[in-house]
């Protein structure tokens, strides 16, 4: 990709008089190319020397949310499937590369972040609706959750949960 962007500059040189200019710009591409390959080694670098194996991860995180999110469930349920995820969430950066690819690892870390997601949501749910049954509340509550959940993560790996109304 910065081969193509750079024969794309040096034949803007007949375009362009301003050889400096030309020169310049494909500097900012090669530089760009070369940051971006850096990245991307650094990543996977990351998870090569992991001793847990994300298939064992991804087969506790199986586990975990069919205890926690079956079509029933209660807050304890929930929460323990939380502290469990957690636990599985600081074992992240002890991954190794998966038997698919050296990118398995960041792929489950994002799975574990997206059932943390859903179970957080279900503890703030404090109602039975649809298929989902909450033992602990069995009566649909319209007038408090006839609402959109919505889950916002941040870099620092903090989950809000907030509620939209619907329209």
């Amino acid at each position: 990709m910065a081969a193509e962007s750079a024969v794309k500059l040096v034949n803007r040189t007949e375009e362009s008089h301003d050889a400096s200019q030309v020169a310049a710009k494909l500097k900012q591409v090669l530089v760009k190319a070369e940051n971006e390959k850096l990245k991307k080694e650094k990543l996977i670098a990351k998870y090569k020397a992991g001793n847990v194996p994300s298939s064992a991860v991804l087969a506790q995180l199986r586990l975990i949310m069919n205890d926690a999110m079956g079509i029933e469930r209660n807050e304890k349920q929930i929460l323990e499937g939380i502290s469990k995820i957690n636990v599985l969430i600081g074992k992240i950066q002890d991954m190794g590369p998966g038997d698919l690819d050296e990118t398995e690892p960041l792929m489950t870390g994002n799975m574990l972040y997206l059932a943390k997601a859903m179970l957080l949501s279900a503890s703030e749910r404090k109602e039975t609706r649809g298929a989902h049954i909450r033992k602990d509340y069995p009566h649909t509550d319209n007038q408090n959750f006839r609402k959109t959940t919505v889950a916002s993560y941040f870099n620092d790996g903090t989950i809000d949960i907030a509620f939209k109304e619907v329209l």
